[in-house]
């Protein structure tokens, strides 16, 4: 009744500190509360985040009646948010997470609804009712998307410091000359980046030892690892890592002249985490900077990198400006002796028209050819961006899906072969009649029956001289004996 007051974070407020409670019928009771609310009112009303943040905490309580009430109300998060829920609940006993993972299967697929109702929400309690009057069906497919928002587990989760946990030697370590301390100082980092989310501080001295590694450390396995920490560090402090992009971004993209596997992976995870913190337009000049590298992997990465980056741009984040010098740098690779350097621009260019579409790039591709052109737009076609439903496709990627699903069909008349030996009247006619005798084996009843024109035409094309020859010998003889027999009186 309290929530229905307007005091929904008030009454939150009190029952999450009953959760400290020595008692534990009062924990249990709490918890109890906090699920019953999230399920009448929902996840808009109930805030999550400060009860995400206390459910590791129960699962290890030593009476068993709150870690199973607290595994309620974790089942009961899960219909709110889903997945969003996994990462918080990382390290609690496995066995636990075992039995949440065995009873979230069982939910419905379908988002749970506010059942209940706020007093200034009273406009939707009437539509709610009149739903239920109506046989519980939404009056509209905006309903359903809007009784479970969208949650970014990252916001779920608690920032973690990390910088006074570096071990004090780390500096020295890493410039070691054996690389088996140079490999423990950087297992120690890699431990402490494993956290998801990361607390804002001065992370320039760790960037700096992190990029020298990868920069110039000949043990490509320090590379990979130094590379995972970059990629760590840039998902744990988003935004706030996008001070320190401008120094990694080079060395990385000079980097992936090593080939290996292994290498090329952790490097481009790392650079693709480290764009997500900062924007194209500030990373522009040090990619322009490598296009024309003698190196092929170098030139072949760059611009799959470009590829990947475009899908996360729109036509506001990615300007005539920032696209006009890169496209001008891959219609370059476009002709490029490489064949791994050529496909990797047609996928970039090919990109970069599914996302700000083709009035908008073809002007930087006047001088490719027509077949050049077709290319990146075949690529363009194969293109999925993300949040964009499968199928969707519009404009003229749909006219071509479309086309391309035609021929198959218009394949079956060249299976029927015509009869030898026909004399050029017999051929016109069969081309012409063609597809009324490619039905005739369909028909099961009377299937030698033909039309008297194409008997008649199909006979006198095949008589051969010799039968004719025969029949007029007998109309011959039979006039004979006629003309012969004595007249009856």
């Amino acid at each position: 009744m309290y929530m229905e007051l307007e005091k929904a974070e008030v009454v939150q407020d009190e029952l999450l500190k009953g959760l400290d409670n020595k008692n534990p019928k009062i924990v249990v009771a709490c918890i109890e509360t906090l699920r019953k609310a999230l399920s009448e009112f929902g996840s808009k009303i109930v805030t999550l985040k400060p009860v995400v943040k206390v459910l590791s905490k129960q699962f290890e309580s030593r009476e068993k009646a709150v870690r199973d009430e607290v595994k309620l109300l974790a089942v009961e998060i899960y219909k709110w948010i889903r997945d969003a829920l996994r990462p918080p609940l990382q390290n609690i006993n496995s066995l636990q997470l075992k039995e949440l993972e065995e009873e979230w299967v069982k939910l419905p697929s379908a988002p749970p609804k506010q059942t209940r109702f706020l007093r200034s929400q009273q406009d939707l309690k009437a539509k709610f009712e009149q739903q239920q009057a109506q046989g519980g069906e939404p009056s509209d497919g905006e309903d359903e998307a809007e009784t479970v928002a969208a949650v970014d587990p990252y916001e779920l989760l608690e920032a973690v410091e990390i910088l006074s946990k570096i071990p004090k030697d780390f500096y020295d370590k890493i410039e070691a000359k054996k690389w088996q301390e140079r490999k423990e100082a950087l297992e120690a980092v890699e431990a402490l980046t494993k956290n998801l989310k990361l607390e804002n501080g001065d992370y320039g001295d760790l960037v700096r030892a992190l990029k020298k590694v990868v920069g110039k450390d000949a043990n490509v396995m320090l590379v990979s690892v130094a590379a995972k920490c970059l990629a760590a560090l840039a998902s744990g402090l988003r935004k706030k890592f996008g001070t320190y992009a401008g120094q990694v971004v080079p060395t990385i993209l000079e980097k992936f002249k090593e080939k290996k596997p292994q290498v090329v992976l952790a490097l481009q995870e790392a650079i693709d985490a480290i764009f997500l913190t900062t924007t194209l337009q500030n990373l522009s000049e040090d990619i322009l900077g490598v296009m024309d590298n003698k190196n092929p992997s170098i030139k072949q990465q760059a611009a799959l990198f470009l590829a990947r980056s475009f899908r996360h741009c729109t036509q506001a984040t990615l300007p005539k400006s920032v696209l006009k010098p890169l496209c001008a740098a891959l219609t370059k690779q476009v002709n490029d002796s490489a064949l791994e350097v050529r496909d990797a621009a047609f996928d970039a260019l090919g990109t970069a028209m599914k996302v700000v579409g083709e009035k908008a790039v073809n002007p930087f591709l006047a001088d490719l050819d027509k077949l050049k052109l077709d290319k990146i737009k075949e690529s363009a076609d194969k293109v999925e961006l993300p949040g964009a439903k499968k199928g969707a496709g519009g404009g003229k990627g749909g006219e071509k899906k479309a086309a391309a699903k035609a021929p198959p069909p218009a394949e079956a008349p060249p299976k029927s072969s015509a009869p030898p030996k026909k004399t050029q009247t017999g051929a016109a006619s069969k081309s012409s009649a063609g597809p009324s005798k490619k039905a005739k084996p369909t028909s099961v009843v009377g299937g030698k029956t033909k039309k008297n024109p194409e008997s008649k035409e199909f006979t006198e094309s095949e008589l051969s001289v010799s039968l004719c020859a025969c029949l007029f010998l007998c109309f011959a003889a039979e006039a004979f004996v006629t003309a012969r027999a004595p007249a009856v009186p």
